[in-house]
């Protein structure tokens, strides 16, 4: 009976030995994968982005579960958000300060992000590591893009915030991202080669207009051209491409200016006068050669449109348009199919 009960000691003991370790193991295991970026359900490139279809349906499929994204750790979270769908979207913007803005509005990783306090943290550890990986080559694409994407976050005034009593020498983050993608330019502005003057311009109804005209600039590299292209028709599958990525005009210019993109080489920042003269006129109905004006500061117009006969709705994804995506791409687009349409913004047609 002693050598029994030895036995069933022993075997207990054993029982709740590896019951412990098993009990371990999970905890260990769940750490991790709190501390794995989330998985987006679709992902630019695959079938399953593409049969979304619409950007409203992208950006509702790439929204994180809340009890995924109160569980994740920062770490996690802000891989997550640097490999968000469409964050690669507010280098077209004025600034990727009003880009990240609206992708804030619209995508809760980022919006959680920005509110955790160790946030500028965890990016600039990110950064160091994309830094050195672009450093070591440079021809990187990815990483490249990866870079300027932690950098234009760092620079938001919550992070900022956050490290300003720091020993860390953030000069080199900050400059790079202020003088590198900034493309609502200015008197004797310069950016990566590209050069502007003062230039006046005038509306049909002979009013003037300030605008930019490009004195010199570097076109880009034909691997820079190939990849903003393929960035593009990644991301937004049902545009069509129609001229290559440039510095000279950008969408104002052409939606109001001149739409020769060969010839065509003025910066316009602010439109509002070709509008308020009495140029173009408001309209309920855009049909061909009409403009569209984005409250996301974006200009296009319209190529065509796929109205019902006697319908009176105004539908964003019937309506094509044609329009400069900041740097880079002359595209043709439905106007929901851009890096400048959110569900919550505006639009306002002129004919």
């Amino acid at each position: 009976m002693r050598r029994i009960g030895k036995c069933i000691l022993s075997l207990l003991l054993v029982c709740l030995c590896l019951s412990s370790c098993f009990m371990s193991f999970a905890d260990v295991k769940g750490e991790e994968n709190l501390a794995v970026a989330y998985d987006y359900p679709a992902k630019p490139g695959t079938e399953e982005w593409i049969e979304l279809g619409r950007k409203t349906n992208r950006l509702e499929a790439c929204q994180i579960p809340e009890d995924v994204l109160n569980s994740m750790t920062t770490e996690a979270l802000a891989l997550t958000v640097v490999d968000y769908p469409y964050l690669s979207d507010i280098f077209v913007f004025n600034n990727p300060q009003e880009g990240l803005e609206y992708i804030r509005m619209n995508f809760n990783g980022l919006d959680t992000l920005l509110k955790r306090k160790d946030g500028a943290q965890t990016l600039l550890k990110m950064y160091k590591k994309t830094k050195a990986k672009h450093q070591v080559d440079k021809d990187d694409y990815k990483a490249f893009i990866e870079r300027l994407k932690i950098e234009s976050l760092l620079i938001r005034k919550e992070m900022k915030n956050q490290i300003k009593d720091e020993r860390i020498d953030t000069d080199e983050v900050y400059q790079s991202m202020i003088m590198g993608a900034a493309y609502s330019v200015g008197s004797g502005y310069s950016k990566d080669g590209a050069k502007y003057s003062p230039k006046t311009i005038t509306t049909p109804n002979g009013s003037e207009v300030s605008a930019f005209s490009v004195l010199i600039f570097d076109a880009f590299s034909y691997t820079d051209l190939q990849a903003y292209k393929d960035n593009i028709e990644s991301r937004y599958p049902s545009t069509t491409f129609i001229s290559d990525a440039t510095q000279n005009y950008n969408c104002h210019s052409y939606a109001w200016y001149s739409q020769n993109s060969s010839t065509n080489k003025i910066w316009l920042n602010d439109p509002s006068m070709f509008w308020q003269d009495g140029s173009y006129e408001m309209t309920i109905r855009p049909t061909v050669s009409n403009r569209v004006y984005y409250y996301t500061d974006h200009s296009a117009i319209v190529k065509g449109t796929l109205y019902y006969p006697g319908s009176t709705n105004v539908d964003p994804t019937k309506i094509n348009v044609i329009s400069k995506w900041g740097h880079e791409c002359l595209i043709e687009h439905t106007i929901d199919a851009s890096p400048y349409y959110f569900p919550s913004v505006g639009l306002r047609y002129y004919q």
